[in-house]
């Protein structure tokens, strides 16, 4: 039986770096960067039932992903006074396929 998936993605990405070198003072920085991505995929798949408690079945899928444009701070120990890191904008896009085989058992 065909059907369509419907998704989204929330992505967070945290890096945290301290750098100390003799004789210098020590230079920390984070950056965290988040973003969403959205999916929908097609879907077909069937069930066979073995018994009335026992059911084989398969699923395949095809995928699209669009994820989204980044978030992005950056922070960081030194007064420089650039803290910013540039924006960035992309067009990014995946798919992807997926199977699945299952067994299930029914309680009656």
């Amino acid at each position: 039986m065909p059907g369509v998936r419907l998704g989204m993605f929330l992505v967070k990405d945290y890096d945290h770096d301290t750098t100390n070198y003799e004789g210098e003072d020590p230079y920390s920085s984070e950056r965290t960067e988040s973003r969403t991505d959205l999916y929908i995929g097609l879907t077909v798949g069937g069930e066979y039932f073995l018994s009335s408690r026992f059911s084989l079945g398969a699923e395949g899928q095809i995928n699209r992903i669009a994820m989204g444009d980044p978030d992005v701070t950056y922070t960081s120990s030194n007064d420089d006074g650039d803290d910013s890191e540039p924006g960035s904008s992309h067009d990014l896009s995946l798919a992807s396929n997926n199977m699945m085989v299952f067994l299930r058992f029914y309680f009656n």
